[in-house]
Formats: C-alpha cells, sequence, structure tokens
C-alpha cells in the first residue's frame, strides 16, 4: 500500500462494489454466472453525503450486496441509511470502511475496516511537509503496513432466485 499527503480540499470518490462474494470465495457462495458491478460515488467526507449516496445505491432494483468505503465517516453513514432504509446489514448489505477509527469497533453491528497505522502515516506526512519547506528531496510515496479487520458488518451475500442479490 502506498501513502502520500491527501489534497483535503478535494472530496473522495468512494467506490461502490457488488463483490463481496469475491471476499468468501473460500466460502464458495459466489455464483459464477453472477455479474460483476460497479459504482462509483464522489461524496464529501462527511455523513450527510454518504448517506446520500447510499440513499440511491440502496433504491436500485438491482442493488449491490456490499459497500466499500474511502474511509469510515463514509462508511458510518452508509450504515446509518441502510438501517433507516430498513436493510440489515450484514444480512442485506455488507459494509467496508478505511481507516480503523476508535469509534468503528463501538457502533453496532461493528465496523469491518482496513487499519492503517495513523500515528505512522502522520509521522511521514509531517516529515515530509518539513523536508519540503527546507527545499530538500522529498519521497512521494511510502509503503505502510495495513490489515482487514474483519467485525459485524459483513457477512457472505445472501443467494436469491438462484443468485447473488
Amino acid at each position: 500500500m502506498q501513502a502520500s499527503v491527501p489534497d483535503l480540499h478535494r472530496p473522495h470518490t468512494v467506490t461502490f462494489d457488488c463483490w463481496a462474494t469475491l471476499l468468501y470465495e473460500a466460502e464458495e457462495t459466489r455464483d459464477p454466472d453472477a455479474r460483476a458491478r460497479s459504482f462509483a460515488a464522489t461524496v464529501g467526507v462527511n455523513v450527510d453525503d454518504a448517506r446520500e449516496a447510499a440513499r440511491y445505491l440502496l433504491s436500485l432494483d438491482d442493488r449491490p450486496t456490499a459497500v466499500v468505503c474511502g474511509n469510515d465517516v463514509i462508511a458510518y453513514g452508509v450504515l446509518l441509511e441502510a438501517e433507516r432504509s430498513g436493510f440489515s446489514v450484514p444480512r442485506d448489505l455488507s459494509v467496508v470502511g478505511f481507516d480503523d477509527l476508535d469509534w468503528s469497533r463501538h457502533l453496532r453491528p461493528s465496523l469491518t475496516t482496513i487499519h492503517v497505522p495513523t500515528g505512522e502515516t502522520w509521522q511521514r506526512a509531517g516529515e515530509y511537509l518539513v523536508r519540503r519547506l527546507a527545499g530538500e528531496q522529498t519521497i512521494m510515496h511510502h509503503e505502510i503496513d495495513h490489515s482487514l479487520v474483519v467485525r459485524e458488518s459483513t457477512a457472505p451475500p445472501l443467494k436469491r432466485h438462484g443468485r447473488s442479490r
């Protein structure tokens, strides 16, 4: 994984993928005839925008079985909108975040997320900024460790009429 200093003034592009079945390939729940579909939405980094995007996705006739979010805050919005719209997470929809913020483990259902060492990331960003301001050569990309933290917001997709939802 590569990390770089983000542009905090640009909205994040969040990719909504119907590929939760790929996460559970080992359990052989994947339907080989299922069409892989992707949706992308650009949302601000706030719960309200995430809820609006989730509302749209959940209203589709062929809605996704999973939503993979660009950060945990966006995932919180998806969780809230799914609940408000009458969907059960993870039975009807799996949700994955990115950051492993402290709140992610306290939600119900607790959020499956990608953990990244935030302290190390911010330290490297600070070092980059200091070197850049000093006119020194800087390295734009660094590899950092990361891990998938599986919690309660993900499950294999349900089968419906011989195919995955």
